[in-house]
């Protein structure tokens, strides 16, 4: 695989599985909107503003420039170059080495206009994974404990709860809060906090939805079981919304080979990558490139026909 991109993965979605499955085919080295004047995302450097970008000026059934770049393998070279001249319609995903951190959590208050205030600046970001608990009363009416809901982000201190990312990204219908509640309110995200883990199946139980796929790259944090270690890149084996494998390539995840876990030490957390997953057509792509010794490089326009995912 080439080293350009720094690990910005392209995945193909495999929708004939159930869940569906992503395999990665070859990195990803810039993304260019296609009618927008924008600069380009350089997906070598991880640019601050790229989810920014992306959910401002890649909307759904916009266009898409991705440039990829691989070794002039045989095997993937006849994909991709079949990919670029069939005029392919699927799901795909880009996933950036941008780990989340650790689960993190703090104190909120909620109005009736649907807005969430956070006691101290949050680090959420517009699509943002979160959920709520109480403690010493109820929720607002509206909100409920352990369910998903996603942040369009307002202010450092303010946002809006989404049922969806695609609803909290194009700033659709926000949930509808009907009262401030009791007690203490807090707001967990990042993290997905692990409950269990079975060292005889291997099977890891999350505190909540994960909202993972198969193929996705994944890390740990904190104490992990045995078997595995921090700062190690995972790839997820989606077994329900709230139980996992983890496979140590993204070969071994498609085929679902599972890491041999040896305890059942449950105190981390498991941190995605973020991800950028679309559906798709091809409209056209340039003539591959490379000079001798160099990798493959293809730039392939898309046109996005279903919703975006950060």
């Amino acid at each position: 695989m080439a080293n350009a991109a720094q690990g910005t993965l392209f995945q193909i979605g495999d929708a004939s599985g159930s869940p569906e499955k992503y395999a990665t085919l070859t990195e990803v080295t810039s993304i260019t909107g296609g009618s927008v004047t924008n600069p380009t995302i350089d997906a070598t450097t991880l640019e601050n503003d790229w989810r920014t970008y992306i959910s401002s000026k890649l909307p759904d059934a916009g266009e898409v420039a991705i440039s990829v770049n691989w070794e002039p393998d045989s095997s993937l070279h006849a994909t991709m170059i079949g990919l670029a001249e069939g005029g392919t319609a699927g799901t795909y995903q880009i996933c950036w080495p941008d780990w989340m951190p650790a689960e993190t959590s703090g104190t909120f208050t909620a109005a009736t206009n649907d807005i969430v205030t956070t006691g101290s600046a949050h680090s959420l970001a517009t699509g943002d994974m979160c959920r709520v608990s109480n403690s010493g009363g109820a929720l607002p009416a509206g909100l409920a404990a352990s369910t998903t809901y996603y942040a369009g982000v307002i202010s450092s201190t303010t946002l809006k709860l989404y049922a969806t990312q695609a609803a909290a990204i194009t700033t659709g219908t926000a949930v509808d809060i009907t009262g401030t509640g009791t007690g203490t309110h807090t707001i967990h995200y990042d993290g997905i906090g692990v409950a269990s883990v079975d060292n005889g199946t291997e099977i890891i139980t999350t505190s909540y939805p994960h909202e993972l796929v198969t193929g996705q790259p994944v890390r740990v944090v904190g104490t992990p079981a045995a078997g595995l270690s921090t700062g190690t890149t995972y790839y997820a084996i989606r077994l329900s919304a709230t139980t996992l494998w983890l496979a140590t390539t993204n070969a071994l995840a498609i085929a679902g080979t599972a890491i041999n876990l040896t305890d059942t030490a449950a105190t981390f957390d498991i941190t995605p990558g973020r991800v950028w997953r679309f559906e798709a057509n091809l409209t056209g792509a340039n003539d591959p490139t490379s000079a001798p010794g160099e990798q493959i490089t293809l730039e392939t326009s898309w046109k996005i026909t279903g919703s975006i995912t950060l």
